[in-house]
């Protein structure tokens, strides 16, 4: 598999992260695959980001969310702010990175706002995933009754 940095530079040869196209997206299962609403032109470009979020996770699942951070945040200028599974993945990734270093307020800024997007559209989004992890984000600052109120 490719390295973080070497899909970053554009080291990676060009029919690479194709192959990422047949397995379902991240963390959410196959009913958030972003690659569905991919238009022909935009199939490899989006295959690119997702492999690129995939090698981003799996640095946060190895440690390293320094990387993961950096990776994500480049890649979140890259996805527009829409209903966007792969943008949803992006930013739930990123928060998950935040939490890790004990940014906890970028983490929690983030997931408020990722948990507003997805009060409008459930069905677009894991709701659930969110409202726990923002809420362990508030017990981690001590705020236990935002934690509390939050998970209710």
């Amino acid at each position: 598999m490719a390295r973080l940095d070497e899909v970053q530079a554009g080291q990676v040869a060009s029919g690479t992260p194709r192959l990422v196209a047949d397995f379902p997206t991240a963390e959410f299962g196959d009913h958030h695959d972003h690659r569905r609403s991919a238009t022909p032109s935009t199939r490899p470009l989006r295959a690119e980001q997702d492999l690129r979020l995939r090698l981003a996770q799996l640095a946060l699942r190895e440690g390293d969310a320094a990387a993961a951070r950096e990776a994500l945040e480049l890649l979140r200028q890259e996805v527009p702010l829409s209903p966007d599974p792969l943008r949803f993945a992006v930013e739930h990734a990123l928060a998950s990175a935040y939490e890790r270093l004990g940014q906890l307020q970028a983490a929690i800024e983030l997931l408020e706002d990722l948990r507003e997007r997805a009060e409008q559209n459930p069905a677009a989004f894991a709701w659930l995933v969110i409202v726990m992890d923002l809420a362990r984000c508030y017990r981690e600052t001590g705020d236990l009754h935002r934690a509390a109120d939050i998970a209710e």
